[in-house]
């Protein structure tokens, strides 16, 4: 009995130190790998335009983008090329959003609620909205359509044609804030008569000639010769090209620590 007793207290030293030694080994390893949960950022996908990219949110605009695609194409199962394409053009709209976001709103330019609705409902739609509301067999609009098409979409017990239909209002919303921001552009941009008719007549100029051509090849290096206070002055006016910042050349030796099968 005394036997079994002194094993068990050994066993729970044992076991102590053998804990301890798993610990010191993992944390070892989480510190040579640059594990993640040592890493403050391991948890953002990127910067853009220094606003961080929470992986959380990308992940839930993927998975809207994803579900997007499967109401519009009735595609319940994608392969890997087409996730990888929803995942980048998820991407593309962020930078979008963030940098072109902020243009629009330094230059004050935004879709108000009644011209969202101007642009579905009104004398003249949007050309999605005619698309969208044709008649295939009479190829005509049919702006009643639209209204009944709202008043009944709640009628969906599952969702998804709101879902849908709200996307669709934020491709109008999209679509109109950049032809705004278009046209501001085009409109600020003006040139004179002068520089347009400078323009046309070297648009429209031709001339012929003959010319020599004397590649640099052909000349021999030895028939040149460049003394020392010729290349003193060009490298005492083109100072600028030739600095570098400071640098250091380190050398090192890693040796990774691996458990063996004595260890």
């Amino acid at each position: 009995m005394a036997v079994i007793m002194r094993i068990r207290r050994y066993g729970i030293v044992i076991a102590a130190f053998v804990g301890l030694a798993v610990v010191g080994f993992l944390l070892q390893d989480a510190i040579s790998s640059n594990s993640s949960v040592l890493q403050p950022g391991a948890n953002n996908v990127g910067k853009i335009n220094g606003e961080t990219i929470g992986i959380q949110d990308f992940e839930k605009k993927v998975q809207e983008a994803t579900d997007n695609y499967r109401l519009s194409t009735g595609e319940m199962t994608l392969d890997d090329q087409t996730l990888w394409s929803i995942r980048d053009q998820t991407w593309t709209q962020y930078v979008n959003d963030i940098l072109m976001g902020r243009k629009y709103e330094k230059l004050g330019i935004k879709v108000t609620a009644d011209e969202l609705v101007e642009q579905i409902q009104g004398n003249n739609p949007h050309p999605a909205v005619v698309q969208s509301f044709t008649d295939p067999n009479t190829g005509r609009f049919d702006p009643s359509q639209v209204s009944m098409f709202l008043q009944q979409m709640d009628q969906d017990q599952t969702g998804e044609t709101r879902t849908r239909w709200l996307n669709f209002e934020k491709f109008l919303r999209e679509d109109r804030l950049r032809t705004k921001y278009n046209t501001l552009v085009k409109k600020s941009m003006y040139a004179p008569t002068w520089q347009a008719e400078q323009n046309f007549n070297i648009t429209n100029t031709s001339v012929d000639f003959d010319f020599v051509y004397l590649p640099f090849s052909d000349i021999e290096d030895a028939s040149i010769e460049v003394k020392e206070n010729e290349l003193t002055a060009y490298l005492n006016n083109n100072k600028i090209k030739y600095e570098q910042e400071e640098s250091r050349a380190i050398e090192y030796i890693s040796f990774n620590i691996l458990p063996s099968k004595e260890d």
